[in-house]
């Protein structure tokens, strides 16, 4: 079985078992089916399927709210969006988990580096859209350059079109005026 199928086949049956096969209330047991979902995340993470760990982490953070591990799959469901590598990635998901995040860091120092990464994704985003905006300009800009390019080769034909009627004008010219010298 391929390495995608086990962990398909693994993601299908972590759903089950979150799905509620054994409902419980109680919260050993929610931390102890999150802390599987988590270990199955940091495998899918390791073997780099990013966009499939991504997924888990998210389940984590939607479905265990109240487990020890929260704030760990809150994190690196952020950390996770934000990665230039991840099939998944995904700037605002990113940042609205960053978000939810940054009141759960346990130290200042992390709360300053989810600050920092917040900056960085809001600025990658403006980014984005102004190159969005000169893209469009410089596409429209293209546009009218074929438009003058080809109006130019319209204006060329037609002043090639009125030299060849011109010369032949002369030619007319030449042969009558020498037919009345004769």
């Amino acid at each position: 079985m391929t390495a995608s199928l086990r962990y398909s086949a693994a993601t299908i049956l972590c759903c089950v078992v979150l799905a509620g096969c054994a409902p419980s209330k109680d919260t050993g047991s929610a931390d102890g089916d999150a802390e599987a979902v988590l270990s199955f995340a940091e495998s899918l993470e390791a073997d780099s399927l990013l966009d499939q760990a991504t997924a888990q982490y998210a389940i984590i953070a939607e479905q265990f709210p109240t487990a020890d591990i929260y704030p760990l799959a809150v994190r690196r469901v952020a950390f996770l969006y934000a990665h230039p590598d991840n099939p998944a990635h995904n700037d605002t998901l990113a940042l609205r988990w960053m978000k939810i995040y940054y009141p759960l860091a346990r130290t200042r120092e992390e709360r300053q580096e989810v600050g920092v990464v917040t900056t960085l994704i809001q600025q990658n985003m403006t980014l984005r859209e102004q190159l969005g905006g000169a893209s469009a300009s410089g596409d429209s800009l293209a546009a009218l350059l074929r438009r003058q390019a080809r109006r130019v080769r319209d204006l060329e034909a037609e002043l090639q079109q009125a030299n060849d009627d011109l010369r032949k004008l002369k030619e007319v010219d030449v042969r009558t005026s020498r037919t009345r010298r004769k």
